[in-house]
């Protein structure tokens, strides 16, 4: 009996230890509101009813990390994205959020899988609207802010020195892609692996750093996606200063050879175009609430039907309900340059509550 009592003693500190030195967390977050959106191009009719992922892509996901010794850790992270006004699946896939494993230390993180772009993961922290808020964020006329993410991406994250920050990844297999037609074949769809010829394999180098010093934050990113015979570059610039009584946000980008992944209201679809986008805007902070207003402008160097010119004015705010919970309201105005009668004019106006768990 002392024996056995024993034993199960000794296991418990075992799994108390074990415990110890790995973590697993479940987490998630759920954004659903109601929205009426009134689009300009004639014909068309507007719409009101219930919208989700608005400030915040709905979403659940376990993170985790088990602690190596020699001050290493394994880390992972698996996140899906969801729609909860419908119960349906995001980015079409299960884990189409994040999906990585990696290593962990005092020089940093290696990560391999599927991965933000550095222009998405940085960018955030610049974007008044932290690249959300459907047309409002700076995502409608930047091309690396609008929620790219590179499958088969080894990635790795310095940690952050003297305020000084980086990120840097390469992908050969970037995301699921159009090949160029092989005659007599038609295109097809793979995974960014085309077969034949000088694209034989798309591939993506991102990268971009971050420096914070008292109120001023500074960002700079680059993505270069080299895919049917272009060799397509976004270039990410901003900055915030946060004055207390209200922080001030800038940025400015530049698209070459734009032809995938484009801004989600203009530029859509490209045929080698370049592009300039620059937004300004706003954050006031009121107690438990702020409230954000932005402008912000995509101007390419040639208008087809699916590459355009743009320009978004927004205004909106947050009001804090708890330390997890919030409510919001948000109102925008899209409208293309010179092309009119486009269904990218239109207006939003959206109000939602945000629970993080």
């Amino acid at each position: 009996m002392k024996k056995s009592l024993l034993a199960l003693a000794v296991l418990s500190a075992v799994a108390g230890v074990a415990s110890a030195q790995s973590s697993v967390t479940l987490y998630g977050l759920i954004d659903i509101g109601v929205g009426r959106l009134d689009p300009k191009q004639s014909g068309v009719a507007s719409t009101t009813g219930v919208v989700s992922g608005i400030q915040s892509g709905s979403r659940v996901g376990l993170r985790g990390s088990e602690d190596l010794g020699g001050g290493l850790k394994a880390i992972f992270n698996l996140e899906h994205g969801f729609s909860p006004d419908e119960g349906t699946q995001g980015q079409g896939r299960m884990w189409g959020r994040w999906a990585y494993a990696g290593i962990e230390g005092g020089f940093g993180q290696v990560r391999l899988g599927r991965q933000w772009a550095a222009g998405f993961e940085l960018f955030g922290a610049v974007d008044p609207w932290g690249t959300g808020f459907n047309d409002a964020g700076s995502q409608s006329v930047f091309s690396s802010a609008n929620a790219i993410r590179i499958n088969n991406a080894i990635v790795y994250r310095s940690p952050i020195v003297g305020g000084f920050g980086a990120v840097v990844g390469y992908s050969t297999k970037p995301a699921a892609l159009t090949c160029p037609p092989l005659s007599p074949a038609p295109a097809v769809a793979q995974e960014g692996e085309c077969p034949g010829g000088s694209d034989a394999n798309a591939r993506t180098i991102t990268g971009g750093f971050r420096f914070g010093a008292g109120p001023f934050l500074g960002v700079a990113t680059i993505e270069r996606i080299a895919f049917a015979g272009a060799d397509q570059q976004h270039l990410q610039v901003g900055a915030t200063f946060d004055a207390k009584v209200v922080k001030v946000h800038a940025m400015f980008g530049q698209d070459k050879d734009q032809r995938v992944f484009g801004p989600r209201l203009f530029g859509l679809a490209g045929v080698g175009n370049d592009a300039t986008n620059w937004m300004a805007g706003v954050t006031v902070p009121i107690g438990p609430a702020a409230i954000i207003a932005s402008y912000a402008s995509r101007d390419a160097d040639t208008n087809t039907a699916t590459t355009l010119d743009g320009r978004v004015i927004a205004v909106g705010g947050t009001y804090s309900l708890s330390r997890r919970t919030n409510t919001y309201l948000m109102y925008s105005d899209a409208a293309s340059k010179n092309v009119p009668d486009n269904a990218n004019d239109r207006k939003e106006l959206i109000v939602g509550l945000r629970h993080q768990f």
